[in-house]
This record gives structure tokens, sequence and C-alpha cells, in this order.
């Protein structure tokens, strides 16, 4: 019998933070689920993405995006081209349909915001919505400048109804699509983001703690926020925060920042320059990988003031290292930490300057943590078992 094929896609590098992530994650959920009855194909649109695929023993196609492409799928994804030309696009070699066929493909999976989703003319697919800030957030220039807003809805209007199924990050992402594009309830999964599972499974060697420390030049005590550099992440509620703990005589902890400067980076090391607090700042840019549970685990606790969710990947990872989590107190975000963390009022940056100084004045005070451990692996198990599911309901209905 032939096998059941599913294609999906692996493309970014590892500076594009969570996406990423959550993508490579990805791979061991389809490594999981892969047999000899379901074969997973991965295309990649680089060499080295096509080896981190075949390292986990998957089956890795290349297929560069080249200007043709682009332009090709800017024409495809028009509603008017298909309705017209809808048989037809689908018969074109350098078209994605014509490369699905020629795979085997049964069903796509897109792990996440993907405009080819629009390409696919002749196969069903499967979708994961990282969020829908854009309607809910509308004042952040990432998400409503220079037609982004307009994308992100043409995208969501065409391609989530048409889906096969949907998979978002949370009860509450579950809701919210139903009620604003309209979807079938019975369509949607939640699943948490992925965090990388070397989190849970993280060995300490001091000699490398002590060399990780001197080379981001860490004192003690500090706090650590991992995020790339836009507004919507909300560093300057931080530095706030610092100002007003400066202020009240308190111990002021350094301020540790990593990730890719998306436009915000200047203006946040001039927020600091004019509030006084410049030296209490340590961005240390890209970190790799190997180095972040060494940056997570000396903070007194990650803080993470951000305006978009509702799930985020750092405070998982901050939970399954053992380090407490400052994070925005907002409805949705509390449904995914619970009690397991400090929650900061977003209007009022003293209350996070409260926080930071209970916790490095009253150890005993940073107890309150997260078995986050479990929550990995549980989000590990949850994507695998959501997908099988749609799998086996998919073959049910329409057959291999």
């Amino acid at each position: 019998m032939r096998p059941f094929v599913l294609t999906t896609f692996f493309d970014g590098l590892p500076e594009h933070g969570g996406a990423y992530v959550h993508k490579k994650n990805m791979l061991t959920v389809f490594q999981r689920i892969s047999s000899p009855a379901l074969q997973v194909v991965v295309i990649c649109s680089t060499d080295g993405g096509a080896k981190v695929v075949r390292d986990l023993g998957l089956r890795a196609v290349v297929r560069k995006r080249s200007l043709l492409d682009r332009l090709w799928g800017f024409f495809v994804s028009s509603d008017a081209v298909k309705r017209r030309l809808g048989p037809r696009l689908a018969k074109v070699s350098f078209g994605l349909d014509y490369v699905l066929r020629g795979l085997g493909t049964n069903l796509v999976i897109f792990s996440g915001d993907d405009a080819r989703v629009l390409q696919v003319l002749t196969h069903n697919y499967v979708m994961q919505v990282w969020d829908f800030c854009h309607l809910e957030q509308p004042e952040f220039p990432e998400v409503a400048h220079n037609g982004e807003f307009e994308r992100r809805q043409w995208l969501n209007r065409a391609a989530l109804p048409k889906a096969t199924a949907l998979v978002v990050d949370s009860d509450y992402a579950s809701r919210l699509v139903q009620r604003l594009y309209g979807i079938d309830g019975g369509r949607v999964h939640s699943a948490p983001f992925l965090v990388d599972v070397s989190f849970d499974a993280a060995a300490f060697d001091d000699d490398v703690e002590a060399i990780v420390r001197q080379r981001y030049r860490l004192t003690d005590p500090y706090v650590f926020y991992p995020a790339q550099f836009w507004p919507h992440k909300n560093h300057r509620y931080i530095l706030r925060a610092l100002r007003t703990m400066k202020d009240r005589g308190a111990v002021v902890p350094q301020l540790v920042l990593s990730g890719s400067d998306k436009g915000a980076l200047s203006a946040v090391l001039a927020l600091a320059a004019e509030l006084g607090i410049g030296d209490y700042i340590r961005y240390c840019g890209f970190v790799p990988n190997e180095d972040m549970p060494y940056l997570y685990r000396g903070a007194t606790a990650l803080v993470m003031p951000t305006y978009f969710g509702p799930t985020n990947i750092p405070p998982m990872e901050a939970a399954a290292l053992g380090v407490p989590v400052c994070y925005s107190d907002l409805p949705a975000f509390r449904e995914q930490m619970g009690e397991a963390a400090f929650y900061m009022d977003l209007e009022n940056p003293a209350s996070l300057a409260d926080e930071l100084a209970r916790l490095i004045a009253q150890p005993a005070h940073a107890a309150k943590r997260v078995a986050g451990s479990t929550k990995i692996a549980g989000a590990i198990q949850r994507h695998t078992a959501i997908l099988s599911t749609i799998i086996d309901r998919y073959v049910a209905k329409l057959g291999a």
C-alpha cells in the first residue's frame, strides 16, 4: 500500500527567534509521527535547513525560492486569477502544486504564517496560526504600517476558512479565530508554541558557566529578557522600572538583553541613557542556543513585558530551568502561566520594581516557580497527538 505523504516546509534562521525555534521543534513532531505508512517530506529553501531536517532522519527536498517563484506566487495567490485559470495554473511546471504532486503529497502542513498557502490549488492543507495581534494591538507599527495589517488580513481571510484544520497556540486563540473568522470549532485545535527540548535536560558545567558569564560580562544580580527589538516587546517598561528602583535607593539589577534588532534597539539604548541607567544595560546581541540556558540560570528573573501573545516561548524556557517569570498582566497571558508567574501591570512600571526588589531581597519569594519541563514535554506530545488525529480523520474521510 502506498504510504500517506505529509509535506511541510522548513525555512528561516536562528536569528529569527521564536518562529524559528517553533518550526525547528515541529520537525521533532514530524519525526515522531513518521512511519512506513506515513512519510514526511520537508521542503527547504536552503541547504542548511535541509541538513537540519536530514539530521533528524526526515526526507528533505531543497527548493530555493527564486524571483520567478515569488512573482508566480504573487500572481497565483489572486482570487480572480484562481477563479478564471485554476485548472491551468495547477499544471504549470514551476508552480507549488506541480512540486507537491511530484512528491505524492496527500496533505500539506504550514507551521506558521506562510503566504505559500495561497499557492496550493489542488491539495488540502493544515495551517498553524501564531497570533491575531494585528487585530488585538493595531497600534504597533510592526503589525499595522506599510501594508502589514492588510497582508495579515488578506492571508487569514483567504487561507483560514479553506484549511482542513487549524492549530492555534491556546484556547484563547481558538475562541478568537472562531469569532473573528467564522471558523467551525471542530476544525480548530490548540497546542502551545514549542520550546527547544534541550531546556528540559539541560546539563550545566561550572567551567562553561564561568566562560559564559565572562563572555557576556554578567554581574549579580541581573534580570534577563531574550527578545527581538520590536516596539511591542516593550523594553522601555523595564527601563522605567529600573529607574524607579534607582530613585528608591534599592539594589538595581543589571538588565541583560539578547535578540536581533528589528528597529527599536537604538531607541531603547537612548532611553536608558536619558534615564541615567545606561550602565545597568548589557546588550548581548544574538546569543547561540548553547549559551541560553546559562543566561537564564543565573538570572534573578526572566522579565517579559510584551504586549503580544497569548503564549510566548521565553516564560516556558525560564520555567523549565526553575527561573522566576515576571510576565505581562493580561488575561490571555494568565491563561498560559496561571499561578506560576509574577504579573506586571503594564501601565505601572513600579509594579515590576516592587517585584524585582522582593526577588532580590527575599530569596524564599523566588520559590514561586513552575514545573516547566512537564510543560515542554507535554507541548511536544500535544502537537503529536493533534497532528495524528487530524491525519486519521482526513484518511477516514478521503482516504490516502
